[in-house]
């Protein structure tokens, strides 16, 4: 269920945030003005890049590379090292 609430397609984002945005009032907001707060109208433009998927390696040297950002475990058994890791550089 929160998948399917949380995946949607960039420009219906943007949509949805304007709109919030725009409903939420934030410059009118007393408490945001009493800390000095404000939220920018406009949306950051960041740079950024789609990285080439990983390769995974179940047991028995079958290799599967995923595409569409998944793959199928059905008919594989589980990976050689079941740990998994997530690297995220923060500012």
């Amino acid at each position: 269920m929160m998948i399917k609430s949380t995946c949607i397609r960039p420009n219906e984002r943007v949509v949805k945030i304007k709109s919030l945005h725009a409903m939420l009032d934030f410059n009118r907001n007393e408490y945001m003005k009493a800390f000095g707060m404000e939220v920018a109208k406009d949306m950051t433009v960041v740079p950024a890049r789609v990285l080439p998927a990983p390769q995974v390696q179940y047991k028995g040297n079958v290799s599967v590379t995923p595409q569409y950002g998944g793959w199928q475990v059905r008919t594989k058994r589980r990976p050689e090292n079941e740990m998994f890791i997530c690297i995220v550089r923060l500012r």
